[in-house]
């Protein structure tokens, strides 16, 4: 064998390494964030001001807190699909902040295309008693009168010619689990830094066919059929920010 060949040889057998090297750098698992900011009537959710007009009927309202559970977080991408285990996370917004992130370690894709993922808790997860992800039995997402947690949690007041009214919306039957799916116009690169950015929309809770009239229905807890109303409705709360 010539010199000349052996040389192309190890040419080619140098480049072959590198080419896997450099593929396998690139879909090494990396943390993957979700961005998600409270939002309402197209801009930052401002907590605690009586800003927001009574979607269906007279009066001004605030909101004091706004929280939910987002869980069984599913990334699909390059013909392949990642399922994070123990996908249970609190997305919590007050004054104090009205953005949080979910930093999703370990994705093995090269790229993401389409994220899946549920409001609320699965039939199994609403009725454990153990910690798990961010289900705690002692934190104030749970039920104090039956096992099972609040799947979406907004307390706050409205401010009409009767003065003060409370609002305490607070849903969490297993029928209220919504699973949605978001399809990305363009992929993003899988890689430690990279963000997938949503809005939460608080008005769309309120925001159903016919919108909501909050001095009507100032509390939804244990009724099922005001509960699905609240759950039809966040089901369109979530939505990309690309």
């Amino acid at each position: 064998m010539t010199r000349l060949l052996w040389l192309s040889i190890a040419a080619l057998c140098m480049a072959t390494s590198a080419a896997a090297f450099f593929h396998k750098a690139a879909d090494a698992p990396a943390t993957v964030t979700l961005r998600i900011a409270a939002t309402a009537e197209n801009a930052p959710l401002v907590f605690d001001q009586f800003l927001y007009d009574n979607p269906g009927g007279a009066g001004q309202f605030a909101i004091r807190d706004f929280r939910f559970y987002l869980s069984n977080i599913v990334f699909e991408g390059g013909g392949d699909r990642f399922v994070q285990p123990q996908s249970y996370h609190l997305a919590r917004f007050d004054a104090r902040s009205g953005v949080i992130e979910i930093a999703v370690p370990d994705v093995p894709l090269p790229v993401i295309d389409r994220v899946s993922l549920g409001v609320g808790l699965d039939p199994a997860a609403n009725k454990t008693i153990a910690p798990l992800g961010d289900v705690d039995p002692n934190s104030r997402m749970a039920w104090n009168w039956a096992i099972g947690y609040k799947f979406l949690l907004i307390e706050g007041a409205l401010r009409g010619d009767a003065g003060l009214m409370p609002l305490v919306y607070h849903v969490g039957f297993d029928e209220n689990y919504r699973a949605l799916r978001f399809d990305l116009a363009e992929p993003v690169t899988v890689a430690d830094g990279a963000m997938i950015p949503f809005v939460a929309d608080l008005m769309a809770v309120f925001g159903g066919a016919p919108a909501l009239d909050l001095s009507a229905l100032p509390t939804v807890k244990m009724d099922r059929t005001d509960a699905a109303m609240l759950a039809d409705n966040y089901a369109a709360m979530l939505r990309l920010d690309l």
